[in-house]
């Protein structure tokens, strides 16, 4: 399972002090883990490397550049392969032939299915 939004929240944090950033504001904390749900721990590292690089080493990041890196990461749940895995296991579920980890597992796995048109 990916990171849920308190885990997300720090694992940037971490990231972003290994690359030396000062602490995010927490209106740019909550904006990125609003919006990085489905994301591995891998991903949310290369968020904070690419927001870094794409502010230019030595500068700090500025919303546009953290915008800009997450239109440029492609996390793994978007692809059209996890979205098929992930909408079989979903109807595994349904037809009884396996049980979430969670209650809450399902519903976030049904979070993660991206409407046709993203596919």
């Amino acid at each position: 399972m990916p990171p849920n939004g308190q885990e997300r929240k720090e694992i940037i944090q971490k990231k972003a002090q290994t690359y030396q950033l000062p602490s995010l504001e927490s209106a740019t904390q909550e904006y990125l883990v609003a919006n990085t749900g489905g994301f591995t721990g891998a991903e949310l590292d290369k968020l904070v490397r690419k927001t870094v690089y794409l502010a230019g080493y030595n500068k700090l990041p500025t919303e546009r550049e953290w915008q800009q890196a997450l239109e440029e990461i492609n996390p793994q749940y978007r692809t059209p392969r996890m979205q098929q895995l992930l909408q079989n296991y979903l109807r595994l579920l349904e037809e009884g032939g396996g049980k979430p980890a969670s209650t809450r597992e399902a519903d976030f796995l049904e979070s993660l299915i991206l409407p046709p048109k993203h596919i």
